[in-house]
């Protein structure tokens, strides 16, 4: 053997409990990859993180340490080795907070969150998982689903556009780290009538009078939309 590859440089976790799968990759002076061979794996400062005898990284406190990976067993011996950043992260709304949207329809615009450090700096890391989740009843991501996962893009951010319930009022949704509930946002919205779609009459019918009076009682009418929520300002 000549070469020993760990699969990742650096490594950062943005929860405590947070797991990471680390390999390495022992070739010979051919560049073949060595199969037979496992590495041991140690921790600089397992108080940091900790190391499974397969790779897998968990982060137990905030700080950065290294994990490495060596084979002692082969001439020369082999060691290499990946930094592990520990550096837990919450979650700040960066738009769709306060807006309204017609119930049975999507939002006019996505929920987006942004991954900041506990100072409220954005870090633009990519791929950590955001759940973002229906809170009560009423409103669904895609076509029925209460709950949506997204990964995080280069900025940092993640957005999902859920379709309102049929009920006017107020919505609820929150959006939290997957590892990490406790680090919830909650966004609020409000949900306004379809366009109108019956009109059925509530008083004032057959009522009898002479031409040209006035009709002693005044004709009421309803205007409701598809899920018979009442519609004002109809003309």
């Amino acid at each position: 053997p000549t070469t020993l590859i760990n699969t990742a440089d650096t490594v950062k976790l943005r929860a405590l409990g947070q797991v990471w799968a680390l390999g390495s990759t022992l070739r010979d002076a051919r560049a073949n990859a060595i199969v037979n061979l496992s590495p041991t794996w140690t921790s600089k400062n397992t108080g940091i993180a900790t190391v499974s005898t397969g790779g897998q990284i968990t982060a137990v406190g905030e700080g950065t340490t290294q994990v490495i990976a060596s084979y002692a067993g082969v001439t020369p011996a082999l060691a290499d080795t990946t930094t592990v950043i520990v550096q837990p992260a919450r979650l700040n709304i960066v738009s769709g907070n306060a807006q309204t949207g017609t119930v049975g329809a999507p939002l006019p615009a996505p929920l987006v969150v942004q991954l900041v450090d506990g100072a409220g700096t954005a870090l633009p890391d990519s791929g950590v998982r955001v759940v973002f989740k229906v809170s009560g009843d009423g409103g669904v991501f895609g076509t029925a689903d209460t709950t949506a996962v997204v990964s995080t893009d280069l900025q940092g951010r993640a957005s999902a556009t859920p379709r309102l319930g049929p009920i006017v009022g107020t919505y609820r949704f929150r959006a939290f780290i997957a590892s990490t509930p406790n680090t919830a946002v909650w966004f609020t919205v409000t949900g306004a009538p379809a366009p109108a779609r019956t009109i059925t009459a509530d008083s004032g019918m057959a009522q009898t009078d002479t031409v040209g009076r006035v009709l002693a009682r005044t004709i009421v009418v309803s205007v409701k939309d598809t899920f018979g929520n009442a519609v004002s300002g109809v003309r």
